[in-house]
């Protein structure tokens, strides 16, 4: 079951807490991945699943 849409926009704040741009101008697709996740059904844990992974990598 795909989250809820108040569940996707609390991880969209969460995404917001990282730059549009880092290093060497790469682009943060953070957002736009938690909006296409939500539209193919992904829930609430495979949201959290890959906020984990990508802010590990941009630590």
């Amino acid at each position: 079951m795909a989250s809820s849409l108040s569940s996707l926009k609390n991880f969209l704040l969460r995404a917001a807490a990282f730059d549009g741009e880092y290093e060497d101008q790469l682009a943060n697709h953070l957002p736009m991945t938690f909006i296409a996740l939500d539209a193919l059904g992904a829930d609430e844990n495979r949201l959290e699943e890959f906020f984990k992974i990508y802010s590990n990598r941009r630590a």
